[in-house]
């Protein structure tokens, strides 16, 4: 199953945001990634947050015999 893009979203109840911008740190292949995100507002204000995380490859472990 194909897995949706990652996004950015922000919010700011006084000014407004004006931008919410990613790194291209996005990635589906084996190995380590990091995003990035910065969200501006109005003022000139910002903020950023990150994740990481990692993708594992898959294991074929086997087959089974079905129970009944």
């Amino acid at each position: 199953m194909p897995s949706a893009p990652a996004g950015c979203s922000a919010s700011d109840s006084t000014s407004g945001v004006n931008s919410c911008v990613l790194n291209n740190g996005y990635g589906t292949t084996v190995g380590s990634h990091s995003i990035v995100a910065t969200a501006t507002d109005y003022a000139g204000n910002s903020a950023t947050d990150s994740l990481d995380y990692t993708v594992k490859a898959w294991t074929l472990t086997g087959f089974y015999q079905p129970s009944i």
